[in-house]
């Protein structure tokens, strides 16, 4: 199983693949934005279950496809 850190590494390697930016905030988050489209999402660097679970409802509703 692996952990939290490495699921988000590939979860920003897939967005990056799928076109949107990727950058860390001061704070260790990641923020998600796409460049043809409004808004964005911030996630936590290992996010918990339950919180990745909102993250990627909101990376899906700013147009992720898992």
């Amino acid at each position: 199983m692996s952990s939290g850190r490495a699921q988000t590494m590939q979860l920003v390697k897939d967005l990056r693949k799928q076109g949107f930016e990727v950058e860390r905030t001061g704070s260790g988050h990641w923020k998600v934005t796409h460049p043809a489209r409004g808004g964005c999402v911030v996630m936590a660097f290992s996010p918990s279950h339950t919180g990745q679970h909102l993250t990627l409802k909101r990376l899906r509703k700013l147009g992720y496809r898992p």
